[in-house]
């Protein structure tokens, strides 16, 4: 009787080992058939150039009042920011499937406290944001929620050709007629 059970859950953990590693090529070969049109930092990285770099923050679009900004501080806290100067580079480049609350960019920039609350926003910012660069920090998430296109297997660490022919990337910044979430387009014009 031990025998068996033995054989079985081998067996078991065999098929099961066979699938897993069937549906991870499976997953590697549809998410990387299109060209790879820009590649994420790994989150190491990203720690490494904050830690080298006082001016690298963290930044994530946070939906907690609206489509609001956040970046990470020394001590680990999430502050509301707005980009300055209507630098919204990213409305420019970035779909909504891309611009959610999932992915984190690392920015470099600087930060100015905010003087005054801003009449359009439900809560002020506590800090104006200058950015000078910015970049995907994977893994990179896509929400297709809204959108008529979509896709189960995705690269998780680049932007591909897919996002750039789904207008959910430009590196140009003219999104067209797909819609806006302003220009930051030059580290990848480099």
């Amino acid at each position: 009787m031990k025998k068996t059970i033995t054989i079985v859950s081998i067996i078991v953990c065999t098929v099961v080992a066979s699938v897993a590693v069937s549906i991870s090529v499976f997953s590697h070969a549809f998410s990387s058939r299109y060209p790879i049109v820009l590649e994420a930092l790994s989150h190491n990285e990203a720690q490494q150039t904050i830690e080298k770099n006082e001016n690298a923050y963290l930044f994530r679009f946070s939906y907690s009042a609206g489509l609001d900004y956040e970046i990470q501080m020394e001590d680990g806290t999430w502050v509301s920011v707005i980009p300055a100067d209507s630098d919204m580079w990213f409305n420019n480049q970035l779909s909504p499937v891309l611009a959610n609350g999932e992915n984190i960019l690392l920015v470099i920039g600087t930060i100015e406290p905010a003087d005054g609350a801003e009449a359009w926003r439900m809560l002020p910012p506590e800090y104006y944001l200058s950015i000078e660069q910015w970049f995907f920090v994977a893994p990179i998430h896509r929400d297709y929620t809204y959108e008529q296109h979509s896709r189960f297997f995705y690269p998780k660490d680049s932007l591909d050709q897919y996002d750039v022919d789904n207008g959910d990337y430009t590196i140009d910044g003219s999104r067209g007629s797909r819609g806006t979430l302003g220009p930051f387009a030059s580290h990848y014009n480099e």
